[in-house]
């Protein structure tokens, strides 16, 4: 036998090819576009291409055919200035263990078009790139179910931007899709984590009550996102979105938000220091669950919990906030809510934090069984457990054990002394804890 025997057997047949074996390099200098593209090319159903450890230098998309594995071995994806990596367009894609590079702040690794089904990646890294995107510039009121994204997983991938400031879009964008996951990724200084959309969240534009809400089915979990300029994870305009198991910290505006939602469960979620809300809902949602997460600020005022709704309708209904222990570390932090129709706030543990509900809102708001502790000195008086201006002025009930106060301006606690709607006095260091009672 010669001492250096070739395997000539087409190796299409046993499911592998190497794009090595179609002339691309792997050096970081040559274009290796062609010789890729001629891979995935010859590649059938159920084949896996391979990209062996280098670096694989392109200028234009690589197009991948369904049923198509593409997998990395140490290998880079080097984008420079181009715009997009990988076009999906077929269905049956896994995209694995790539390390995509790139100099343009809006480049996009990975893009996926309408109506297409079953794509997941993994294990993947990018820098100074967008992840992953379905968007394709579809107008709410003109696309169709036939046309969402749908069958998406995004798993333990890192994507990380040297500076919060290069990167101007979502690391993980679903753009009306449904059916999708994104779980144990790691993302570092996007403007936004992860961000689905299936609509304007605004009641003037796309999120009026009886409108459709065009992302559905999806499951963010176990994520890491730290230094967002805006947003952690969040949405606008879901159906059936559930968050569990995120650790989000540092962002410029919302940790966990959601917007115009319905059916959404956001639980054992941990945020630090998010200036617009730990977690947030904004405009009309209906059925949001807020369970079991723990919500931290270093920041005087910050929002730990923030309902928001830019209308007084009623609509923004059914929200249940149960079992979350929120902390202000040092300074005084705030639940803010605004313009609900229904609210339940139960069994929660706060220090340092107060409730702070200063707007329009409606009958059923049920305050109950929550501990709010408080071991500092807030160095002025303030309210530590307010709702006002309720309309009708019924259907509203605190039980915390401690007075209530009822005038034209609605109810107070006084968790004070007894005879003042002020809450915690300013002199001395104060615990005070409003007790559990039941019965």
């Amino acid at each position: 036998m010669p001492s250096a025997y070739v395997f000539t057997a087409d190796i299409a047949t046993i499911g592998i090819l190497n794009v090595k074996s179609y002339g691309a390099t792997g050096d970081g200098v040559t274009d290796d576009t062609a010789a890729i593209n001629a891979a995935l090319d010859d590649a059938a159903s159920g084949t896996v291409v391979i990209f062996p450890a280098g670096t694989y230098l392109i200028t234009a998309a690589l197009t991948p055919p369904a049923g198509v594995t593409i997998e990395g071995q140490l290998a880079i994806i080097k984008m420079n200035n181009l715009g997009l990596a990988i076009s999906v367009t077929v269905n049956d894609i896994t995209i694995r263990g790539l390390h995509f590079t790139s100099t343009n702040s809006t480049s996009v690794a990975i893009q996926m078009y309408s109506s297409t089904s079953r794509l997941t990646i993994e294990n993947c890294r990018c820098t100074e790139a967008v992840l992953f995107s379905s968007y394709r510039g579809v107008a709410y009121a003109t696309i169709a179910v036939s046309e969402y994204c749908t069958d998406i997983i995004i798993r333990n991938n890192r994507c990380v931007s040297t500076t919060s400031t290069s990167i101007t879009f979502s690391c993980i964008l679903f753009f009306y899709c449904s059916n999708v996951i994104a779980s144990g990724n790691i993302i570092v200084n996007y403007a936004h984590g992860v961000q689905f959309w299936g609509g304007d969240a605004n009641p003037a534009v796309d999120g009026a009550i009886a409108n459709v809400r065009k992302a559905k089915n999806i499951v963010i979990s176990d994520n890491i996102v730290t230094g967002s300029i805006v947003g952690g994870v969040w949405g606008s305009m879901g159906e059936y979105i559930t968050f569990t198991g995120n650790v989000i910290s540092g962002c410029g505006d919302v940790g966990i938000d959601v917007e115009g939602c319905n059916r959404a469960t956001i639980a054992g979620n941990t945020t630090h220091n998010c200036v617009g809300g730990g977690i947030a809902t904004f405009s009309l949602n209906s059925q949001i669950t807020i369970v079991g997460n723990c919500c931290s600020t270093t920041v005087a005022n910050q929002y730990l919990i923030a309902v928001r709704n830019q209308t007084i309708l009623p609509e923004n209904k059914d929200l249940i906030i149960s079992g979350n222990t929120l902390k202000g570390v040092g300074v005084i932090g705030q639940v803010f809510i605004e313009c609900v129709g229904s609210i339940l706030i139960c069994d929660n543990q706060l220090l340092n934090v107060k409730i702070a509900w200063p707007s329009y809102n409606y009958i059923n708001v049920h305050i109950h069984d929550n501990i709010l502790d408080f071991n500092i000195s807030p160095g002025a008086a303030f309210i530590a457990l307010q709702v006002q201006q309720v309309f009708g002025g019924v259907g509203v009930s605190i039980a915390n054990g401690f007075p209530i106060t009822t005038s034209t301006n609605g109810i107070a606690v006084d968790v004070s002394n007894g005879d003042t709607i002020y809450g915690v006095s300013a002199t001395g260091l104060v615990t005070i804890r409003l007790l559990r009672t039941r019965g």
